[in-house]
């Protein structure tokens, strides 16, 4: 058994009476208010709609985010700007001086230049005009967090797409 898993299942053990006891507290807490309700002669429907609403709130999937649809939709263009980037056949045009210019058919796929980086591999972060989110094409998680925008200090990977492709979060300021 490796290290890592040893480690995880060593935290796991230890919480789980932590989370029985929270759960057992909820229970509690729940058939006390239900029963304070019928006591004080009011109904208990409207308690039971907001524990049940409650428990599918954090369970309810959430739709996917103007980046993901965007990247769904216009994937191939996606790839083909890497594939224009790993051949090393984009420019510094324009305003793109630190970053690099797409192509103009692919213009769209960016509000603004695209980045790339070589260091621990290919990465290119594109910054679509429909979100505030990124999506980033990497070759591996250390070339992920060579982008500006997933490196963890200036903003996060917030989901993984693909094998190779991310949404990442700016970090607010």
């Amino acid at each position: 058994m490796r290290a890592v898993g040893l480690g995880l299942g060593f935290l796991l053990v230890a919480m789980v009476p932590v989370i029985l006891l929270g759960l057992f507290a909820l229970a509690a807490f729940a058939i006390f208010a239900i029963a304070y309700a019928i006591r004080k002669g009011g109904h208990p429907l409207p308690l039971i709609i907001l524990i049940v609403g409650s428990i599918w709130s954090e369970t309810a999937s959430l739709p996917p985010s103007p980046a993901e649809t965007t990247f769904y939709q216009y994937r191939s263009d996606y790839e083909a700007v890497v594939e224009l980037a790993r051949q090393q056949q984009l420019g510094h045009e324009g305003y793109c001086q630190y970053a690099f210019a797409v192509p103009s058919k692919y213009r769209y796929l960016t509000r603004e230049c695209v980045f790339v980086e070589h260091n621990h591999g290919l990465a290119v972060l594109f910054r679509p005009p429909t979100s505030q989110r990124d999506i980033a094409y990497a070759e591996s998680i250390d070339a992920l967090h060579d982008l500006i925008t997933c490196d963890g200090e200036h903003g996060s990977m917030f989901r993984q797409l693909e094998s190779n492709w991310y949404i990442c979060t700016p970090a607010q300021d």
